[in-house]
This record gives C-alpha cells, sequence and structure tokens, in this order.
C-alpha cells in the first residue's frame, strides 16, 4: 500500500486508507474533530505498557501503526498528557502516544487491543462513543454525542495536553 502523507487540511478528508501526518498537533486535534462529525466510526487506542521503557513504548507504537495500516485502516497519531501532584508539591507530567483511527471495526479494534495489553479502548461515531473493557467486549462508559463531544474538547484543548 502506497503511504501518503497529508498535510493540507484542504485535501485531508477527500483521502481514505492513508497514514494522516501532521507534525502540527492542534491541526491533529482539528483534524480529529472533523472526523468525529462524519458519521464515520473510529477508535481512540494506545499501545503503552506502564512496565515498558520509553523506548520499548515507542516501539510498541510503531507495531500498532503498521498493525492499523495492514488492515487498511486510516490513523492520526496525537499525544495526551496529565499532570499528577507529587508529595513534594511539584507537578510530574505523565505523557503518552495514542491513535485516533479511522476504517475499523469494532472487533478489530478489540482484536488490536488485546494484542497490545491494553485494558481499554474506545469506540464510537457523531451520535456516541463507548468505552469497551477488552476482556469481556462490553462497554463500560457510554456517552452521548453532546456528552461526547464537551468530553473530547476538553480532553483535546486542555493547556498541556499537546507539545
Amino acid at each position: 500500500m502506497e503511504t501518503t502523507y497529508i498535510n493540507s487540511f484542504d485535501n485531508f478528508i477527500l483521502e481514505d486508507n492513508h497514514i494522516l501526518v501532521e507534525n502540527d498537533a492542534l491541526a491533529n486535534a482539528n483534524h480529529i474533530l472533523v472526523i468525529m462529525n462524519t458519521g464515520k466510526n473510529f477508535g481512540l487506542l494506545c499501545a503503552s505498557k506502564p512496565t515498558e521503557t520509553t523506548n520499548e513504548n515507542h516501539a510498541r507504537m510503531k507495531e500498532l501503526q503498521k498493525a492499523v495500516i495492514e488492515r487498511g485502516a486510516s490513523y492520526i497519531p496525537f499525544k495526551y498528557g496529565l499532570n499528577y501532584a507529587s508529595a513534594g508539591g511539584s507537578v510530574v507530567r505523565n505523557e503518552d502516544e495514542a491513535l485516533f483511527i479511522q476504517d475499523l471495526e469494532l472487533d478489530e479494534l478489540l482484536e488490536l487491543a488485546a494484542r497490545y495489553e491494553q485494558p481499554t479502548a474506545v469506540f464510537g461515531n457523531k451520535d456516541e462513543i463507548k468505552s469497551y473493557d477488552v476482556q469481556s467486549g462490553k462497554p463500560d462508559v457510554i456517552l452521548g454525542a453532546v456528552d461526547m463531544k464537551l468530553a473530547m474538547a476538553t480532553v483535546l484543548f486542555y493547556p498541556g495536553t499537546f507539545r
């Protein structure tokens, strides 16, 4: 499969089954929100494990990217972060990489999540989004369209989420 790097918002939605790459994290977030509103199904998946090193987790992410491409799906990579207060009062930042995936069915997403030892996977469309327990295959959190957009906007645009 030929790899196409898309760097312009104008032709972003017109392309299918390509790796969607942007160096600009805010543009990636904007693309994610646009796709969420198209009605297409999408998933969110991470490949990291807390017991692995940064380099090992980066390698796991590269493997996940290849697995997504092999299934004929497209993805947008993004990083997210959480701030924690340490015992000394300073703020500790925990960052991770994830993929926003389109053109993948729920069973394929859950299969990938299990393969990369993830406890949860997120799957949805413009009407609702569900967080699935990977072992049972059942949703444990369900958000409707309005709740989902508010939650995603809050997460995606929270100061310091993208670096």
